[in-house]
């Protein structure tokens, strides 16, 4: 419609009614997308929760590339001090917080070689990661990407749980 593609979804998941959607299409000359999900629960409308993701994204040149994501989590808390950290060891949630930010760039230094870096943001606690890579074109169809994760935040903080990591990474496409 008008240059945008929509979806619908419905259903029954973890026990709870989930309606949602998204939407994808152009904002002027950038991408613009969104998607979203209400989650009933019919037994206990005090955990009925929304959760949205909006964003746009840029290529400003053949080499450079750029992203900004906002993402609500009605199921998080604003608080850190209310985290549901044994929720998510037990892998029930994704995320402890409401409001996060993501900001991405890549540059292609060759049509072999390309970089990026991004930041993930908890807006409501203030930690969140820094990540960079660098990946490589060994095929047509196998990359290699060597990258880092620096996590920062407080005690107690979303991220600050999470180490410094170090990846090397394949992928083979068939």
């Amino acid at each position: 419609i008008r240059g945008y593609d929509f979806s619908f979804l419905g259903g029954h998941f973890d026990k709870r009614i989930v309606i949602g959607g998204d939407f994808a299409g152009n904002l002027f000359t950038a991408g613009f997308r969104g998607e979203g999900i209400v989650s009933i629960d019919e037994n206990d409308f005090e955990s009925n929760f929304i959760k949205y993701i909006l964003g746009l994204d840029y290529q400003f040149t053949p080499e450079i590339y750029g992203l900004i994501e906002y993402q609500f989590n009605g199921e998080g808390k604003s608080n850190r001090s209310n985290y549901e950290l044994n929720r998510l060891l037990a892998g029930e949630i994704l995320n402890l917080s409401r409001n996060y930010l993501v900001l991405q760039s890549t540059y292609q230094i060759h049509p072999l070689l390309s970089t990026g870096i991004s930041l993930n943001s908890n807006l409501n606690d203030g930690s969140g990661f820094f990540s960079g890579s660098a990946t490589y074109s060994l095929t047509e169809n196998f990359y290699t990407s060597f990258g880092a994760l620096l996590p920062f935040g407080t005690t107690f903080d979303e991220y600050a749980y999470y180490p410094i990591s170090i990846y090397l990474k394949g992928e083979l496409y068939f």
